[in-house]
């Protein structure tokens, strides 16, 4: 079961003030994956919203524990 999907406006407004936060603290570590973090904010996954929502059952079993789009996010970055 599926509740929600983090869409593409809702992960920018989640990531880039901890991004920014991290920067001034520690920017040589920003700059050092800043590859990876505009890959991920060019990303766009909304278009694949429904084609995830069919992965779940509607009606049967608990919620998921994790938003797959955010795991799709997670695994662009180990893979980076």
């Amino acid at each position: 079961m599926l509740d929600h999907v983090r869409t593409h406006e809702e992960y920018l407004c989640f990531m880039l003030p901890r991004i920014k936060k991290l920067f001034l603290g520690k920017p040589g570590q920003v700059l050092f994956y800043l590859d990876a973090a505009l890959k991920a904010c060019v990303l766009k996954l909304d278009n694949g919203i429904e084609l995830l929502h069919a992965c779940y059952s509607k009606h049967f079993g608990r919620p998921a524990d994790f938003d797959p789009a955010d795991m799709l996010h997670s695994l662009l970055h180990s893979y980076h």
